[in-house]
C-alpha cells in the first residue's frame, strides 16, 4: 500500500493530466454519469495526501511512532490528526471486516471453530462447549487493539528497515 501511495505522489502530474484529458480520448472508456475530471485531485488535496503519507510512514516506524507528531505539533493539531486517523482506520476496518465476516462464516460451514480435532472421545462435545466463547471473541474483538498495543510498547532501537521489522 505504501508503494502505491508513493507512486501516486510521484506521478501526481500524470494523474492530474489523465483526469483532464481522459474524457476526450477514444481509447479510454467513458464513465456512466460521471467524468474523469470529477476525480481530479486539487493542489490542497495533494498536499494532504503527501502529509498523510509522511505521518503514516513515521507512525509505522517502530523507532519513531507518534513521538515526532507529539513533540512537533500543537495539541490541537495532534488531537485533530488522531481523530482523522481513527476515522480513516474505522472506514478501512469496515471494508475489511465484511470480508473477514464472510471468511469466518465460510470457515464455520467447512471447518470446526475449535482447535479440537473432530475425532476421539468427546470431541464434538468439547467443540460445542467452546463454540459460544469463540463466537463471542470474534464479535467483541477490538480491531484497534493491536495498533494500540504497538503504540503503547516502548520505541524499538536500531531498526534499519521498518518494513522488515513489520514482517
Amino acid at each position: 500500500m505504501a508503494d502505491l501511495v508513493d507512486c501516486l505522489i510521484e506521478n501526481c502530474a500524470a494523474v492530474d493530466k489523465f483526469c483532464l484529458l481522459a474524457n476526450s480520448s477514444s481509447s479510454v472508456p467513458n464513465l456512466t454519469k460521471k467524468k474523469y475530471m470529477d476525480y481530479k485531485i486539487k493542489t490542497e488535496e495533494w498536499m494532504t495526501i503527501k502529509l498523510i503519507a509522511q505521518v503514516l510512514a513515521l507512525t509505522l516506524n517502530p523507532t519513531i511512532k507518534l513521538e515526532y507528531s507529539k513533540s512537533k505539533w500543537t495539541a490541537q493539531h495532534y488531537k485533530a490528526g488522531w481523530k482523522f486517523f481513527e476515522k480513516a482506520f474505522d472506514m478501512y476496518q469496515k471494508k475489511t471486516a465484511s470480508t473477514t465476516v464472510l471468511q469466518h462464516e465460510a470457515q464455520q460451514a467447512t471447518a470446526p471453530l475449535s482447535p479440537v480435532k473432530r475425532h476421539g472421545y468427546g470431541a464434538s462435545w468439547l467443540e460445542e462447549a467452546i463454540q459460544t466463547c469463540v463466537q463471542d471473541e470474534f464479535t467483541t474483538h477490538d480491531p484497534r487493539q493491536e495498533f494500540k498495543d504497538y503504540l503503547k510498547a516502548p520505541l524499538e532501537q536500531n531498526v534499519d528497515d521498518p518494513v522488515c521489522w513489520w514482517g
